[in-house]
């Protein structure tokens, strides 16, 4: 079998584990070959479709029920575990996609499931993730790096970041895909979700971690053999090993959210942080020169790469200091409208009264001058309406009787 069959013999080998019986096994064997019949796949998707169908038996298993025999109550048990939060929103949308596909496949080809629009109609898939994916910080990524682990496992991981790969993806290459470029560089091409051929030419860090896999292993580049064979020294059939190796680096971390699909979301962002051309970032990860889930997938932080920016052109913002409000020591209350005015101030600034022994000696002098002398202000009076060319008689003195 080439590796278009493996998922047959990923469902023959779960058969002979008792995952699955006989009778499941050909269901799905039979379900995904009128998929690819309606739709040809590659033998990566059939793979991943017969890992949905066995996720669907272990639940249907747990709830003492059978893919053979099974009822809309027992996939709608299926849908509620895959509803349960423990999965992503995609993940969750390939599960309730893929069972809905099954539930049609058995009702048409094995056995009549009754009331199927319980399932089919009324329990909805869902949308893809239109959210910042999770990622590493760049800090984080060297701690994950540098943490002690066999030279097996770190070459896992590098080559993981290294490529922007999905975890199956590194399982799937042989020391023959590889290739040594014009500039010595490694070089190999992959072809896996989106069914568009990916050229990656890896870089220094990860070819060196490699090459320390590559001695251990005493395996030669060009050799027709996985790069990363399990104990018999055959392709691993899922991405099992993989998930034990980061619950083993969440420990060793403490970076609970590490997983293995994190590493493809940590490297592209860390590339689209670092601004490389998005067409590199494209053609490295879905293989077209653009891809609208560059969009997506990312989405960088633009608050923090301003930040940078303006830390790196000195453009530090200014610091402000805080705004305290005015305070008013020893102030005299006006008597006559109660503002608080100043301690220096002689008369009060909203209403004009006199605050002070000084100035209301000075406006009773004044006063007292008004008083005594009126001829004296009648005569200022007078001279300003010759001034101003008004009338001047109200200003003359009162007629003798």
């Amino acid at each position: 079998m080439g590796r278009d069959d493996s998922y047959q013999r990923y469902l023959a080998a779960m058969c002979e584990n008792e995952e699955i019986s006989s009778n499941e096994q050909n269901i799905l064997k039979g379900f995904i070959k009128w998929r690819n019949g309606i739709r040809p796949t590659s033998g990566v998707t059939k793979t991943k479709q017969a890992a949905q169908g066995i996720y669907i038996c272990r639940v249907l298993h747990k709830n003492e029920a059978r893919l053979d025999t099974c009822s809309i109550n027992d996939l709608l048990k299926v849908s509620q575990d895959s509803s349960s939060g423990q999965y992503t929103k995609n993940s969750r949308q390939t599960k309730i996609v893929t069972l809905k596909a099954l539930a049609n496949y058995i009702t048409r080809q094995h056995h009549s499931i009754k009331d199927l629009d319980l399932l089919t109609k009324d329990v909805k898939a869902g949308s893809v993730s239109r959210h910042r994916k999770e990622h590493l910080t760049i800090e984080e990524w060297d701690v994950v790096l540098n943490t002690p682990m066999s030279a097996k496992e770190r070459a896992m991981v590098a080559m993981l970041y290294d490529g922007y790969h999905r975890p199956a993806e590194i399982l799937l290459l042989k020391w023959s895909d590889l290739n040594i470029n014009a500039n010595g560089n490694i070089e190999y091409e992959i072809t896996f979700k989106t069914e568009k051929s990916r050229t990656i030419v890896q870089k220094g860090t990860a070819t060196a971690i490699l090459e320390m896999w590559r001695q251990e292993l005493g395996a030669n580049i060009g050799e027709n053999s996985p790069i990363f064979p399990d104990r018999y020294g055959n392709p691993y059939q899922t991405i099992t090993i993989l998930k034990q190796l980061f619950d083993r680096l969440k420990k060793k971390t403490n970076i609970s959210k590490l997983k293995p699909s994190m590493l493809r979301n940590t490297a592209i962002t860390h590339d689209v942080e670092a601004g490389l051309p998005t067409s590199y970032i494209c053609l490295r990860a879905w293989g077209e020169p653009y891809n609208e889930m560059i969009n997506v997938y990312t989405k960088p932080d633009s608050g923090k790469m301003q930040a940078e920016q303006h830390k790196k052109n000195g453009l530090d913002s200014v610091k402000l200091i805080e705004n305290k409000h005015r305070k008013i020591e020893g102030a005299i209350d006006c008597p006559a409208c109660h503002v608080k005015n100043p301690t220096t101030a002689r008369y009060c600034y909203s209403c004009g009264l006199t605050l002070t022994i000084e100035a209301f000696e000075t406006q009773k002098a004044i006063n007292q001058m008004v008083l005594s002398r009126p001829d004296l202000i009648m005569e200022y009076l007078r001279a300003k309406a010759i001034e101003n060319n008004q009338d001047t008689n109200r200003f003359l003195p009162p007629a003798r009787l």
